[in-house]
This record gives structure tokens, C-alpha cells and sequence, in this order.
């Protein structure tokens, strides 16, 4: 998202390896930074962290769907910030319990 970003050009990326969310990469957006303090922040990526591989597992695939969302979430806002029109895009053909390679961040530059 970055390189777009700096570059000006769309951005379209497939979410994966949230499990390497950590503290030094999350949250990336001010309205996230502003909102969490370290310790919630360090849950969050503890949280990623320990259900990353859960699928179709129940209670822990809620979490870890919950949990993704928030990871996303952030990482809309961060485009918004950047003055980029951003959203999730999902791919109906591929369920949700095969893991999280089932949607789709897309931005824009808004042009003004």
C-alpha cells in the first residue's frame, strides 16, 4: 500500500500474513493511533497473532475473523488519510472458511 501510495497510483492488494501484523506496523492510520494506546494495540497484534491460521474452526474462526477486520479497518482509514477513496472488495466465489484470501482492499486517488 505504501509504494502506491508514495507513487500516486491505485492501489489493490489481497490481505494475507496477518499474523505478521506486529507493533511497529499496526495501527497505521492517526484515527487507529489516536483511539488505541500501546498496551490495546499489543493485544490486537497478540490477538492476529495467535488465531492467524484459524479457518473453519468455530468460536476461533469468529475471532479471528473480528480480528481481521479491525487489521483492515485500519488500513482503510490509512488510505482515506492519504486522500485515497479506499474499500474491501469480496470474492463470493471463494468462502470465507478457506481463510482470509477472500477479499480485497482497493484505493483510489481522489482526484481534487
Amino acid at each position: 500500500m505504501e509504494l502506491g501510495t508514495n507513487a500516486g497510483a491505485g492501489v489493490f492488494t489481497v490481505p494475507c500474513c496477518y499474523g505478521k501484523i506486529d507493533r511497529e506496523n499496526f495501527p497505521r492510520s492517526k484515527v487507529f493511533s489516536e483511539r488505541l494506546d500501546k498496551f490495546e494495540a499489543g493485544k490486537v497484534c497478540d490477538l492476529v497473532t495467535k488465531y492467524d491460521s484459524a479457518l473453519a474452526d468455530g468460536k476461533k474462526w469468529v475471532v479471528a475473523e473480528l480480528v481481521r477486520a479491525i487489521i483492515d479497518a485500519d488500513r482503510l482509514h490509512y488510505l482515506n488519510e492519504k486522500d485515497y477513496s479506499a474499500d474491501t472488495v469480496s470474492f463470493r466465489q471463494i468462502p470465507l472458511y478457506l481463510g482470509p484470501f477472500s477479499k480485497a482492499i482497493m484505493g483510489t486517488p481522489v482526484v481534487r
